[in-house]
């Protein structure tokens, strides 16, 4: 994805570099809108859930939730299990986060996977305003997108095999622009890795196992190189 180096942020610009994320965001909102209201949810249910949660993650493992009638308790803790990752994207950008108000509050609410990914290959000029409108437009994309598939509803749910893999479809493009603009591959082994080991072991918990097993190797990686740091000063003195 292209930087834009330019001193002041313009909507048509952010727009372009977030086109994209519209494009999986459009596939992945309207299908998670046609499968929403074809599990029997209310269509204003469906809507209000992309507006005011906006986790497309979550948002999907809430429908069988709320289909099954599961109770309050269990979709409050499988959002915030789900949803845990994006406290450390909200940590990695805080310096980056407009000074405060509404716009800080905004900022740290909406950060998601795509956003967080697209803001770090960004330079730092006018980080905090770009971050606050790439945000809005990417939740923008999402909401129509759900909008558009709840009016499409039962008509299309039928029609269209495998609705729900339009996310995963979105995460796999983000990784692929990624490894192209850092070219390591680390992060994809140490994802891959940590999938295959919560498949086999945690099969029920899978996305939260292999969030914690990535957080794990993230955190003994950056304790290995503190000691190499240490090691070295010693030597040196």
């Amino acid at each position: 994805m292209e930087s834009i180096s330019h001193t002041t942020v313009n909507w048509t610009d952010l727009i372009k570099l977030t086109l994209p994320i519209a494009m999986g965001y459009y596939a992945a909102g309207i299908a998670y809108g046609i499968l929403g209201v074809n599990a029997g949810l209310p269509a204003w249910l469906v809507i209000a859930l992309s507006v005011l949660v906006y986790s497309g993650a979550a948002q999907y493992a809430a429908i069988p939730l709320f289909a099954s009638a599961a109770g309050f308790l269990p979709l409050v803790v499988g959002t915030l299990l789900i949803s845990l990752r994006q406290i450390f994207y909200t940590l990695a950008q805080h310096q980056d986060l407009p000074p405060k108000g509404l716009k800080r509050w905004y900022a740290t609410a909406s950060i998601t996977d795509e956003s967080y990914a697209l803001m770090s290959t960004q330079d730092s000029a006018n980080r905090a305003e770009k971050m606050v409108r790439i945000n809005f437009l990417c939740q923008f994309y999402w909401v129509s997108a759900t909008i558009i598939g709840v009016l499409l509803g039962n008509e299309f749910s039928n029609a269209i095999p495998h609705l729900a893999f339009a996310l995963p479809c979105l995460f796999i493009n983000l990784a692929y622009e990624q490894y192209c603009r850092i070219r390591k591959l680390f992060p994809l082994l140490m994802a891959l890795t940590a999938f295959i080991i919560a498949k086999i072991f945690m099969p029920s918990w899978v996305m939260l196992a292999a969030i914690l097993l990535c957080i794990f190797f993230i955190l003994a990686q950056h304790k290995r190189k503190l000691m190499l740091q240490i090691q070295g000063e010693n030597h040196a003195e």
